[in-house]
């Protein structure tokens, strides 16, 4: 009875845990480059399903479930803005923060810094091959075109000619399941686990003008949280019924 009781209280904390991750793909339906959260665990529906006519006595434990990212492609947005990059294949653009930590993203939302580098939108530097991707302040930002593996080029206004700024910095991931999520649209490799190397040319494609939506969709994940929520309550009602019962018997033992 007190394994039932635990066992219970267990799948209901691992409820909860799961509508956290249903309400992060919630708030990072909107954000470009999101890959949504999934857990893998047994929900209190399936097993209250396969319990048959004695749910107090079958219900099981389940194991501390684990979250795992769905890296499945987005939708291809058309923004029509020249430093607005999209990847199709299996790739990221790899980036660096302030101190040097490297981050992969499919969020390819960029502009360029007032000291002329490229960045995203949260300040990070977009990495080239070479290093820094960085115009010059006679460079006609108007006219910047990107080919499919990612060299960007910039026309020159005194030549008319177009002038080789750098190619992105794009990376396989082999072992995605090994990044550490930092923020909604941003990953570490921190462990060193994950092993990153160079995209090849031709496995991937960089489009110009486009933004990767992120792979959430906000309905459908609303339905997961009703589901999630109801299954609590399942919980809470077993919970509830286990406690009678422990409360019975220690009455009839005690008397």
């Amino acid at each position: 009875m007190i394994d039932n009781i635990y066992r219970t209280a267990s799948n209901m904390t691992l409820e909860l845990r799961r509508q956290e991750s249903i309400a992060r793909n919630i708030a990072g339906a909107t954000v470009p480059g999101y890959k949504q959260e999934f857990m893998v665990s047994d929900s209190f529906k399936s097993q209250l399903e396969n319990a048959g006519a004695n749910p107090l006595e079958q219900v099981t434990g389940t194991d501390s479930g684990k979250t795992c990212v769905d890296f499945s492609q987005g939708v291809m947005k058309d923004t029509g803005r020249k430093l607005d990059f999209a990847l199709t294949g299996d790739a990221f653009f790899q980036v660096s923060g302030a101190d040097g930590k490297l981050m992969y993203t499919r969020n390819g939302a960029f502009h360029i810094s007032k000291d002329g580098n490229l960045e995203t939108s949260e300040g990070y530097t977009v990495n080239g091959q070479g290093g820094n991707l960085t115009f010059s302040s006679t460079d006609i930002l108007n006219n910047i075109e990107i080919t499919s593996d990612g060299l960007l080029r910039v026309l020159q206004p005194d030549t008319g000619t177009m002038r080789d700024i750098g190619k992105l910095k794009i990376v396989k991931i082999d072992q995605k399941d090994n990044l550490d999520r930092l923020t909604a649209s941003y990953f570490a490799d921190t462990g060193r686990k994950a092993n990153v190397a160079d995209a090849v040319s031709g496995q991937y494609e960089v489009l110009s003008g486009y933004l990767e939506m992120a792979n959430s969709s906000p309905m459908s994940q609303m339905s997961n949280m009703v589901q999630s929520a109801r299954d609590f309550e399942m919980g809470q009602k077993l919970l509830k019924m286990l406690g009678d019962r422990f409360t019975q018997e220690i009455r009839t033992f005690t008397k």
